[in-house]
Formats: C-alpha cells, structure tokens, sequence
C-alpha cells in the first residue's frame, strides 16, 4: 500500500515535516497573529489587513489606498503575497478579525520546496530513496530558512525557483508552464520574478541552440511572455508609483562575499567557524550546508577517480552554455560593483550609467545568488547519483542529512523561539484612542524620512479601526511625495513653541478641520 503512494506526496510531506520541526506548525492557525507584530513581518500583514477593505472591484485590484497613500498605495509595495491576498479578499467579509495567511503560505512554501525538488532531481535519478533523501537538503536549505526567520515569507518561495529549473531540464520546452509560472513569480514578489526570468531567458536560448524552436518562435515567446507580465504587474499594481523609486540604501550594501557559501551566518554551523562581514551582507547568505559541503569534497574525488564512470556525465554544452552565462550574471549582480571578501572590499569598478537605474530597484542584490546557489545543489546530487554507488549513496546521503541537522541545530533553535515565543502588546491603549477611533476617520503622520519601528502601532490600530493613514513601511516609495507630504505636516509642528521634539503619538499625529461624521 506504502509503495502506492506517489513519491510527490512524500516530497511534500518533507516539506510539511520541516516546516513544524521549524516552527512549531502553530503559524498556520488564520487568527493567531502575534507572531507577526515585528519587523517586515509587520509590513506584510499591515498590507493584508488593509487591503482586505479595499473595494472588490478596483482598478488596479492591488491597489491599497487607506495604508500610505501616495507613498506606496499598492498591495505590492507592502511584499504581502498579493498571490494569497487575492485569493483571500473575496471571503474578506467571512473572514475573522484578525485574520493572516501568512503562516498558510509558509507551510505550503516549505511543501512546494519538497515537491519541485523531488521533480527536479528526478529527472537525473530513478532510484528513489536517495531522490528523496537528496529532496530534504533542499527543504532544509540554510537561504531558505534564514529568509523565514528575517521575516521574508514571500521571499522564501524558493521553490519558484526550483519550478524555473524543471522546466529548463525538461526534455521538452512548454510556453504554456512558463508563462504561468512567470505570473505566479509576479504575483509572489518581483526580485524572484526577476530570478525566474533569468532561467526563463536561459531556457528559449537552450531551446534555440538545441533546435527546438526557430529564432522566430522564440522571438514570438518572448513577446507573448511579455505581454502577460505587463498586464499582471498592471493589474496588481506594479506601476502604481509614478515619479521613480526611492530606496533607503542603494546598490552595494545588501550584497554578497566572495566568502558566502562557506560562511555559516547565525549559527548554522558548529563546525565551521563564522566569517567576519560588513554593512548588508547578510543579505546575500549563502551557506551551502555542512553536509552539502561535505558531499561536494566527496563528488569531486569521486571524479578525480571515476576512470571511466565519469563517461555517465552527461555534458551537453546547448544545456549547459545558457545556465553558465546565467550563473555569471546572476553572481555578478550579487557582488554588485563593490567585491567583498568577507569585511574587505578586493576591489570596485563604476557601473555603466544604463545599469544603474535596474540596480537601484534591486538593491538588495545578494539575494540574486539564489538560483546559482541551488544549481551548485544540483550539480553535486547529479555527480553524486552518477558516480557514488547507488547502495552506498543511501546510506551516504542519510548520514550527511543528520550531520548537517545536528550541525545547524544553533540556528535551528533559533528560528523555532522566533516563531514560537514572540510576544507582543500594542502601546495604543489609553481613553483618548477609543475617542480616536469613534470621531475620526483618517490619520496624517509627519515622518522623518526613514521610517521609525514604532509606525506599526499606530498603523495597525488604523487598520482595525477602518481608518486610512497617510505613511507606513514599504518596499519602495516616492522621494519627491514623501518630501512634500512631510513638509506639510511638519509646518504646524515647528511654528508652535511648545513643541521641542517629534512625539509619534501626540505632536507627529494631526487631524486637520472636521469632515463629515467622522473627522480626519
């Protein structure tokens, strides 16, 4: 009956498995939220919670109004899995108060992980014991679980880009796939659309030189593709900002070293000790894992030795060609222009004036990496399966697997008391917020220009109490609307004497002449 069962299922069961020794499975319920009440944790469902009373039918149907208006009025800019937040807004009115899909979304993550790893490695072995075994290290991938505990639940669907690999290596090129797994990258977040553009890119051209399609087809997939994302990025509420994107820290900061795959960030080797790095690098965290590490030493000697088992390598350079130039890319971006060696800067070189714009929107480019990093997984499983013996891989594969959970336990442990032991109590307690609420229907914030923490509290009571408010926490906004925003609301502040200093709950809230039945 076992043998029945389909391997998937237990691919996905991996990934279900990982995500409750990880969280404690207790995220998934819809009404517990105080796991949320932190960091970009918070950002994401502020998104959720205002956009669930938004109007259904809006154009653009991302677009979030009532939470910072100008600054960055779509359900895009908050990086609330507007994939998830679409599907829940039309059962908004049967919904709980509070409810968050969140932890939801984690879960299926982590068995979307298992799945399309199983997928792809299936395609280079048909013994299926270590196909699965080889499954749990991708699961239990250290940027996969790194990106859960800084908060980045959209950022961990890292199976999308497990999805992009599949279909590269699949025997044969489907548009239809591509395309919806492109609008499901729109629709997740816009750095892994990028990441599974890349491969997207990789594959028409595999598929060219391969002869699988003409130079006219190709061409003719490219616009079909871009049509589809152009309307869905539209429609979502991609192109909401008018004016340019600002961000906080530019290109440079959040990056990779050179030094990432060895460096075990946060605990996530005992073994191995912990690299020093400066400013944003930990943004490109990287760590393959003790046991991926040590199968890496394993499938390289092995190839040094194999003779002619090494002949079972298939090298087709129409496959291999396309990934390659991806991976130098993609390694590159993460890089950026500023090359590290851990806390060293090796050497910097000025960006081309037609990059730096692109650069700009992804700041954040040690996250780029990504499918470079699970093609070096991959890679070694593919050699493993290849060259090891497939009795001895079994057992091989299963103690590397336990080696590098024991390893990792550190980080282990930390994730779990993230997701398991936050607590949190909102500040807005006193009488003269319940008059707030009762007699006002908007709230204007004067902000400095880089946002305070404490703009969650007085956001989320906004949001529970059916009010808008003009700032928040976004991915990105627009310099010139929030200058003028803040330079209008800060007039007030600073003619009148009594004011020495911004006060976030008294003198940085204004409510402006009454209007209606409620003022603002």
């Amino acid at each position: 009956m076992i043998r029945k069962i389909s391997p998937v299922f237990w691919a996905a069961l991996i990934g279900l498995v990982a995500f409750v020794f990880y969280t404690g499975g207790a995220i998934v319920w819809p009404t517990y939220t105080e796991w949320l009440m932190r960091g970009d944790f918070a950002q994401h469902y502020l998104g959720w919670s205002f956009f669930r009373h938004t109007p259904l039918l809006q154009f653009p149907l991302g677009a979030n109004w009532a939470y910072g208006e100008v600054l960055g009025s779509s359900i895009v800019f908050t990086d609330s899995t507007p994939l998830f937040a679409f599907l829940f807004k039309p059962f908004a009115s049967l919904l709980p108060e509070p409810f968050q899909y969140i932890g939801l979304w984690l879960a299926l993550t982590a068995m979307l992980q298992g799945i399309f790893a199983y997928k792809l490695l299936s395609l280079f072995s048909t013994d299926r014991g270590a196909v699965l075994l080889a499954t749990a290290f991708f699961v239990i991938a250290p940027p996969l679980w790194w990106r859960i505990n800084i908060e980045c639940d959209a950022l961990a669907s890292h199976w999308l880009i497990l999805a992009g690999l599949y279909l590269y290596f699949r025997e044969n090129f489907r548009q239809r796939d591509w395309i919806g797994l492109l609008c499901v990258a729109t629709l997740t977040h816009a750095y892994l659309l990028a990441m599974v553009l890349a491969i997207w890119c990789a594959d028409v051209l595999q598929r060219w030189l391969k002869k699988q399609i003409s130079l006219q087809a190709a061409l003719l997939n490219g616009l079909s593709a871009a049509a589809c994302l152009a309307l869905v990025m539209w429609v979502t509420g991609y192109f909401m900002l008018h004016g340019g994107l600002s961000t906080p820290v530019g290109l440079g900061y959040y990056r990779m070293s050179l030094l990432a795959l060895f460096d075990p960030l946060a605990g996530w080797s005992s073994i191995l000790p912990e690299q020093p790095r400066s400013g944003g690098q930990y943004d490109g965290f990287s760590f393959l894992g003790i046991g991926v590490l040590a199968l890496l030493v394993l499938a390289a000697l092995q190839m040094l030795v194999a003779g002619k088992r090494r002949a079972t390598l298939e090298w087709r350079w129409s496959t291999l060609l396309p990934l390659l130039a991806i991976a130098l890319a993609l390694t590159a971006i993460a890089l950026t222009n500023y090359v590290g060696w851990g806390d060293y800067d090796l050497f910097t070189y000025q960006l081309p004036r037609w990059l730096q714009w692109p650069s700009a929107v992804f700041r954040a480019s040690g996250r780029m990496f990504w499918p470079v990093f699970y093609l070096i997984y991959v890679a070694v499983f593919y050699t493993a399966f290849k060259l090891i013996g497939k009795k001895g891989l079994t057992y091989l594969l299963a103690g590397l697997l336990v080696l590098q959970l024991i390893d990792s336990n550190g980080a282990t442990q930390m994730v779990r008391k993230e997701m398991r032991e936050h607590h949190w109590t909102s500040p807005v307690q006193s009488i003269f917020w319940q008059h707030v609420a009762k007699n006002y229907r908007r709230i204007a914030v004067a902000l400095p220009l880089t946002y305070p923490w404490e703009y969650f509290a007085l956001s989320l009571f906004a949001s529970n109490n059916g009010m808008s408010i003009n700032n928040g926490y976004f991915a990105a906004w627009i310099w010139t609307n929030s200058v003028r925003c803040n330079g209008k609301l800060r007039k007030p502040f600073s003619q009148a004497a009594t004011i020495r200093r911004p006060c976030m709950f008294s003198s940085m809230i204004r409510f402006p002449a009454p209007s209606g039945n409620r003022r603002s």
